[in-house]
């Protein structure tokens, strides 16, 4: 493929990805860049991903930042660090290319790895970033990732929550969470945690142990969050 053909192939991927994606706004060429591995982009003789892509890690490592500051300011810095470094892998990054598809649209030679998709997903943030700046990154965050960060975060990092909510509870309200589980009529499990007589989280599933490690979770979101529930005091 060669010439006319191969630019009209490239506008064609191109194009798709900014519908799957909502980039419509982003610069044709800058999202080639960030798409072209190096051994694609040696044989073809065309600037690769490699800077974008270091360009991506930065960025991405302060968007986590960021995230889980938000949703889980009551962790030590300790934790907070464990779990930044559990969503920047290389493992978490593949994951979260394979989901927005990349691995469709990214320009290599042979099968991609772990590791070429992880930096395919990062030079995607660094183009976002060098084409329109920070504010678009957290656009395309908020709206494409956060779902599928959230997935990660509950199937792959398998943290204590329990331990932890336990742990955060005793520390600033010398007192430990209650859970109240109920076998529903489809065989799913309800669990709420209580505090001080305070509901703090409720939630559905498939298991019982699971079901009270995602309500952990979330009370710990709740209790993070400058929300009325730190008045129990």
């Amino acid at each position: 493929m060669k010439g006319k053909e191969l630019e009209r192939d490239l506008e064609e991927v191109i194009g798709e990805l900014k519908t799957r994606l909502g980039l419509e706004d982003i610069s044709n060429q800058v999202l080639f860049n960030a798409i072209s591995h190096s051994s694609w982009a040696s044989a073809k003789k065309v600037p690769n991903n490699e800077t974008l892509e270091f360009l991506g890690d930065a960025v991405f490592n302060l968007l986590i930042t960021e995230d889980i500051l938000k949703k889980y300011s009551a962790y030590d810095e300790g934790n907070l660090s464990k779990m930044r470094a559990s969503l920047v892998n290389n493992e978490a990054l593949a994951f979260f290319a394979r989901k927005l598809q990349l691995d469709k649209f990214g320009l290599f030679l042979g099968k991609p790895s772990r590791r070429i998709l992880a930096n395919l997903f990062e030079a995607i943030i660094g183009a976002i970033y060098l084409d329109k700046g920070l504010d678009r990154v957290r656009k395309f965050f908020r709206e494409k990732l956060s779902d599928v960060i959230h997935e990660y975060e509950l199937e792959f990092y398998k943290v204590n929550w329990k331990g932890l909510l336990q742990e955060y509870t005793q520390r600033e309200y010398k007192e430990l969470p209650s859970y109240i589980s109920e076998r529903l009529s489809d065989g799913k499990f309800k669990v709420s945690i209580y505090l001080k007589g305070k509901k703090l989280a409720e939630v559905t599933g498939s298991t019982l142990k699971e079901t009270e490690r995602i309500a952990a979770r979330e009370a710990i979101k709740l209790l993070s969050s400058n929300s009325p529930q730190r008045d129990m005091r």
